[in-house]
């Protein structure tokens, strides 16, 4: 549509320049694709860009999963076009999506089983509380959590090992 109210082709996939429309078309994961829609806006960062961040805008989210890479496609509009960008360019990309308010605990605080995620709680001066949470997503330092423990309640950073272990150990010599 936006083709044929323009009346012709942008080259912006092929060329950066001024006054043409250029896209980057990011890999995104599978995971993360139901939080993404039109009309985001996004942020692009790049080595050779030299700190500068362009502004950018979601355009549209592909229906088909790579089963290769389990990603997407979603091409991103650049709202300022950069001279120094070139086809095939490795670029970093952030996308602004609203999630919501969500209890979040740092990532060390959680004791993941595998099948299970636990936060150990602090019940008095030297005892501790395993309750088990669900992760609604994580980031590299941080989990958003639902279940188990309340805003304002003191959970164990560092030592959950050895609590974890600890709390196995007695349950083996109660016979749980």
């Amino acid at each position: 549509k936006a083709l044929r109210k323009k009346g012709f082709q942008s080259e912006g996939l092929l060329v950066s320049g001024k006054g043409q429309d250029n896209w980057i078309y990011a890999d995104v994961f599978e995971m993360d694709l139901p939080y993404l829609k039109k009309g985001l806006s996004a942020q692009i960062t790049a080595n050779f860009l030299q700190g500068k961040k362009l502004p950018g805008e979601v355009i549209s989210v592909d229906q088909v999963i790579s089963p290769g890479t389990r990603t997407a496609k979603v091409r991103i509009q650049l709202l300022e076009s950069d001279e120094s960008l070139r086809p095939e360019s490795y670029v970093n990309i952030t996308i602004f999506a609203p999630l919501g308010e969500h209890l979040s605990v740092p990532l060390e605080a959680i004791m993941d089983t595998g099948r299970e995620a636990f936060v150990f709680v602090k019940k008095g001066k030297s005892e501790f509380e395993p309750r088990k949470v669900i992760i609604i997503l994580d980031t590299d330092k941080d989990a958003a959590i639902t279940g188990g423990i309340m805003p304002g309640e003191e959970i164990v950073l560092d030592g959950n090992f050895m609590l974890d272990s600890e709390s196995r150990l007695k349950s083996v010599i109660k016979g749980d």
